[in-house]
């Protein structure tokens, strides 16, 4: 990808809402590209994307049950939307 391609990453009605209100450092980095649709989020470069993949990679890691075995519910959340980027 070049540097001045542009090209958004897709989330569902209601993704976003969930993400601003569960993983706020996930949130403020995805905010200011956020369309007004709330649907997508515009990507800029190749590092932007690293930075939101280490995000997501980082929520999905956070969000394990009370014995740190599985997912929690949230967990479940944050991968289905990791799934449909």
């Amino acid at each position: 990808m070049m540097e001045n391609d542009f090209y958004p990453a897709y989330f569902k009605t209601g993704d976003l809402d969930f993400i601003e209100k569960n993983y706020p450092e996930l949130y403020s980095f995805l905010k200011p590209d956020i369309t007004p649709n709330r649907l997508n989020v515009t990507i800029h470069s190749e590092q932007q994307w690293d930075k939101i993949w280490n995000l997501f990679s980082t929520a999905l890691a956070e969000s394990l049950n009370d014995s740190g075995n599985d997912l929690s519910e949230n967990g479940f959340r944050i991968e289905s939307i990791i799934d449909n980027l």
